[in-house]
């Protein structure tokens, strides 16, 4: 029971809610309950729902073991983490659970992807596994590469859906194009947030660990450039993110859509301005840290707001 405990905890079971709650809002408010009534062939049952989230929820839990299991001489350095090798089992437990995790993923993909004879399910999965290795391998410790794979990776929940009912959403295309027109201007703006807002907290880990990664010989942007250059480049994404924000209030409420723009401009705007102020002033890990979990928590109010779009 121990073993477990210790496995679930370098899963990040937060982090895994968060995705979860992501997938179950992205299928039913975007996608599924706006266009219920309209005549097209839906084929995700609750059960199918159930098991694509799984499926995201292996994925993600498998990249979070191996990234721990590749960074625990660089966590040791860190006071705030835990290092894999601080337990009294053996890493051999974590690339055994972490192989575990990647089987019944490939598993449970082939089953999805033979129902739905839809194949690109069989190659999303062992590219998005092999990416997450790569990224704990490699691209962790380069420039930027890292922050943008993570960020990209970030989409795969619209990738999933998108796959997952794909022959309504094309017959949403075909018979009714202003609403597929609709879905086309959220899903976009929620993919380019979601990017902007994971980039942004990546690099923001990065200076947080920049000490750590120092001591440990590793290569980010943290450690490679000037903290001023950094300033410039994360200065730059707030503020594109905030206009962003700002653009899709003033098209809600110009859609009658009041109850959305207000939302968005109550709480995940303010953050957003409140975070480039703390930013300004963060100097210290532990100010980074605190703006990183001040990012989960805008993250986590975009994907509440998707139940307003």
């Amino acid at each position: 029971m121990k073993k477990i405990k210790v496995i679930a905890k370098h899963s990040r079971p937060l982090n895994l809610l968060a995705i979860a709650l992501l997938q179950v809002m992205l299928y039913f408010f975007v996608i599924y309950l706006p266009y219920q009534d309209l005549d097209l062939p839906w084929r995700l049952s609750p059960l199918d729902l159930s098991l694509i989230g799984i499926d995201l929820l292996i994925i993600t839990a498998a990249g979070y073991l191996i990234n721990d299991i590749f960074d625990r001489q660089t966590d040791a350095l860190h006071p705030q983490k835990k290092s894999i090798d601080s337990y009294e089992y053996s890493p051999v437990l974590f690339q055994t659970s972490y192989w575990i995790l990647v089987s019944l993923g490939a598993v449970l993909t082939l089953f999805l992807a033979w129902k739905f004879q839809e194949w690109a399910l069989s190659l999303l999965y062992p590219a998005g596994t092999y990416l997450l290795y790569l990224y704990a391998q490699r691209l962790k410790s380069t420039i930027l590469w890292g922050n943008i794979l993570i960020a990209l990776l970030c989409l795969f929940p619209v990738c999933l859906m998108f796959l997952g009912e794909k022959p309504a959403i094309l017959a949403l295309q075909q018979l009714y194009p202003d609403q597929y027109y609709k879905l086309y201007l959220v899903i976009s703006f929620y993919c380019i947030c979601s990017f902007l807002a994971t980039f942004i907290r990546e690099i923001i880990k990065d200076q947080e660990d920049r000490e750590a990664d120092q001591k440990a010989g590793v290569t980010t942007i943290a450690t490679a450039f000037p903290i001023n250059q950094i300033r410039r480049i994360v200065a730059i994404s707030m503020l594109v993110f905030t206009a962003l924000l700002i653009l899709c209030s003033i098209l809600l409420f110009f859609n009658l859509n009041t109850l959305g723009g207000v939302y968005l401009i109550l709480i995940p705007t303010p953050l957003t301005i409140y975070s480039g102020y703390l930013y300004q002033g963060s100097t210290e890990s532990n100010d980074f840290r605190k703006l990183s979990h001040l990012y989960k928590l805008i993250i986590l109010t975009g994907i509440i707001a998707l139940v307003f779009m």
